[in-house]
């Protein structure tokens, strides 16, 4: 007697249709998961600019608790890293003449993340009518003088920061053409009281700017 083969069922594949489906469900997906993550990555990087800008402010309000009410001013030349931030760059960390411009960089808070340029250069610009530039004719202020620090920029993003034989150093600015803006049409803005605020560069008036 013999035994009857055993037959194996043959698997069906996917059809056509079944494929286009995964497909098309897929490319729903990706078209709804990556708008995300773009925004989620904007967002980081927004929030490391406050967060630098914040520290910005904070060694501010420091130099002037250690220099009488004096506010810090930019200066124009110099061979040392300390230069890169004006009388600011003390107050990031025990940087020196002899400090690498990259490790300044990584470790200062004056890089934007959402700043692309390269070589990389200072991605902040300071109001000269608060922290001055006594070589532009902007003497150095007092926090005292300050009426309405809620609303008077001290710092903020802006791409012309100029380059010297030790690095690039904060741009002193007195009116809105430096300015830049890196996130969804805003900039990160420093004010005198250390608050900080998006604001496009439409509105910012010559009242955030002049000195009164």
């Amino acid at each position: 007697m013999h035994a009857t083969p055993h037959r194996r069922l043959a698997r069906p594949g996917f059809t056509l249709v079944e494929l286009l489906t995964v497909i098309v469900i897929i490319a729903v997906l990706a078209a709804i998961l990556v708008p995300v993550t773009l925004n989620a990555r904007a967002s980081a990087r927004a929030s490391r600019c406050v967060a630098n800008l914040r520290q910005i402010g904070v060694a501010v309000q420091l130099y002037a608790g250690e220099h009488r009410g004096a506010l810090p001013y930019m200066t124009a030349n110099g061979t040392s890293v300390i230069s890169r931030a004006g009388m600011l760059a003390p107050f990031f960390g025990p940087f020196h003449s002899g400090t690498p411009l990259d490790a300044y960089f990584r470790a200062a808070p004056v890089l934007c993340p959402a700043d692309g340029r390269e070589p990389a250069t200072l991605s902040y610009v300071s109001n000269v009518h608060y922290i001055g530039f006594p070589a532009g004719g902007y003497r150095q202020r007092r926090l005292n003088e300050v009426t309405r620090p809620a609303t008077k920029i001290a710092m903020a993003e802006g791409e012309r920061s100029f380059a010297a034989t030790d690095g690039p150093y904060v741009r002193a600015w007195s009116s809105p053409d430096v300015l830049t803006e890196r996130h969804r049409n805003k900039l990160n803005v420093l004010f005198m009281d250390a608050h900080v605020s998006a604001l496009s560069i439409a509105e910012i008036t010559v009242d955030h700017v002049r000195f009164d």
